[in-house]
């Protein structure tokens, strides 16, 4: 790992210990990613960027910290921060080097390991194995609502129930927001749909 964060200082690429400025945006590794954390009118910022820890994506997350500070002291902020994200790699680039579905719900099953049940754990590993199935290779940053859905109905072509398939969903969008709390969840949205037709269909049955 390139740099780490110790209480409020950070540890830059050559082992310096640097102290945070008040109010400034610090660039901070979290499970080998980089991402920038900040407060702005006393709501708190982490914000991903979606690129891996090394000596050189470290130099573009300050250069992007930089940007931040300076459009906040203009007040040029673009509270969307999609002002902020890095440039894309061509997409043959990007598919073969970015954090797939699987992937990510494997680091995810590790950083719950310690803090779940057993039995929590082999439901973890059956959605990992769905995940798998059907997103081999997916990057994550590719994955839309409409691909989410397509999971979603492809579990219920093969004979899950509405219960089972709403219980990985949410396994699956709580594997998003610990990655990325600040990011749109559309496993959430569609696990929502799925449960208002659950309702629908259960009190249609019971008349």
């Amino acid at each position: 790992m390139a740099s780490q964060t110790s209480g409020s200082r950070i540890i830059d690429n050559s082992g310096r210990q640097q102290k945070s400025r008040k109010g400034a945006v610090k660039v901070e590794s979290d499970k080998g990613w980089l991402r920038l954390r900040f407060t702005k009118e006393g709501k708190r910022h982490a914000f991903a960027l979606g690129i891996p820890d090394s000596a050189l994506n470290w130099k573009i997350a300050e250069a992007k910290a930089q940007q931040i500070e300076l459009d906040i002291l203009s007040g040029n902020f673009d509270p969307t921060l999609e002002k902020y994200r890095p440039e894309k790699l061509p997409k043959k680039e990007k598919e073969s080097d970015s954090l797939t579905v699987p992937k990510l719900f494997s680091r995810f099953m590790e950083h719950k390991a310690k803090e779940v049940s057993p039995k929590t754990m082999e439901k973890y590993q059956a959605t990992y194995r769905y995940l798998s199935e059907f997103f081999p290779n997916k990057p994550i940053d590719l994955l839309e609502e409409a691909t989410a859905e397509d999971f979603t109905n492809w579990q219920l072509n093969k004979g899950l129930s509405a219960v089972q398939v709403k219980r990985r969903l949410e396994e699956i969008g709580a594997c998003w927001l610990w990655f990325d709390s600040t990011a749109l969840n559309p496993w959430k949205k569609v696990a929502d749909r799925l449960n208002h037709y659950a309702l629908k269909v259960h009190r249609f049955l019971k008349g």
